[in-house]
């Protein structure tokens, strides 16, 4: 028998139900961004979806939308990802 996936958000799923999660826009500036989905839910409510969220973010550099945000599941002390689950796109 095989065992279940583990569980994976995807773009509906509140923020909330997100715990150690990470988002990640790219802006087409080059500038890459990563935050805790739980800092986010936080600032910004637990019923956000990852959609909504990803809609709301602005590059710090350039104040423009992501053309590209990707779901994490953990990130290594060098800041490479162990998992992409969805990308959404504005």
């Amino acid at each position: 028998m095989a065992s279940p996936r583990p569980w994976q958000p995807n773009a509906a799923t509140p923020i909330g139900e997100c715990r150690g999660w990470f988002i990640r826009p790219r802006c087409r500036c080059g500038h890459v961004g990563t935050y805790k989905l739980d800092d986010l839910a936080r600032m910004y409510g637990l019923r956000l979806t990852v959609a909504q969220i990803g809609h709301r973010l602005r590059c710090k550099q350039c104040q423009q939308k992501p053309y590209e945000t990707e779901l994490l599941s953990s990130i290594d002390p060098h800041g490479m990802h162990a998992a992409v689950v969805i990308q959404v796109r504005p």
